[in-house]
């Protein structure tokens, strides 16, 4: 079950009696490869091979939860990601504040229940927050039967120019998951009432999408 592959994944890495946090990342962290002050020096440090291969190790334990049953971590775990091939300690103090927070939530589940609802997706971004790259995020979630049955957060492969734009591009994608569930759910034989509902929160992108 969940419950039981966090418990592992915490005594795995020595935290069984951490602190509790109310949510996967600290509010208004910033995430890049190095930190760097006011003065121009650099003030995270890189960690040796031993820890990366534990960083990497925790990463890919949250990545099996994440896209199991917990989307609410999803865009820190993916945020995470990313930073794999050469983590530094703050990047490991976010991964192992995200082991926290799973360890208070632990007993939060997906309940799906009996429904006639067509599929909502929801689509967002974060626009030009990666500060390596200024590339904005794409995050999206499908609910169907109550709860969120599909889910994806990514980074865009492209600069967008404005909020608009990055959000016309998440909703992009989020449309093209919606065919590709309505594809899928008539080759197993259960369509999708329809039709399904997009929402964006962004006026521009509905715009531009008319």
């Amino acid at each position: 079950s969940q419950e039981s592959y966090i418990d592992d994944a915490l005594k795995r890495f020595g935290m069984e009696n951490v602190r509790a946090v109310s949510t996967p990342l600290d509010p208004g962290l910033r995430l890049r490869k190095q930190d760097i002050d006011e003065k121009g020096k650099v003030t995270s440090k890189p960690l040796d091979k031993t820890q990366i291969t534990e960083y990497q190790t925790i990463i890919g334990t949250l990545m099996y939860v994440v896209h199991g049953t917990r989307p609410d971590a999803c865009f820190a775990v993916c945020k995470l990601a990313q930073y794999n091939s050469f983590p530094t300690d703050r990047h490991m103090l976010a991964a192992k504040h995200v082991l926290r927070y799973l360890a208070c939530t632990k007993k939060l589940v997906l309940r799906y229940q009996k429904s006639t609802t067509p599929v909502e997706m929801y689509s967002d971004s974060d626009y030009a927050q990666d500060e390596d790259t200024r590339r904005s995020t794409t995050g999206y979630v499908a609910k169907h039967a109550s709860a969120a049955v599909s889910w994806m957060s990514r980074r865009q492969p492209t600069v967008t120019l404005s909020s608009t734009e990055a959000e016309y591009a998440a909703a992009c994608e989020a449309g093209k998951h919606c065919i590709f569930l309505l594809t899928i759910s008539k080759e197993i034989g259960v369509p999708i009432k329809m039709p399904m509902t997009l929402w964006v929160d962004n006026r521009g992108a509905v715009f531009l999408t008319a």
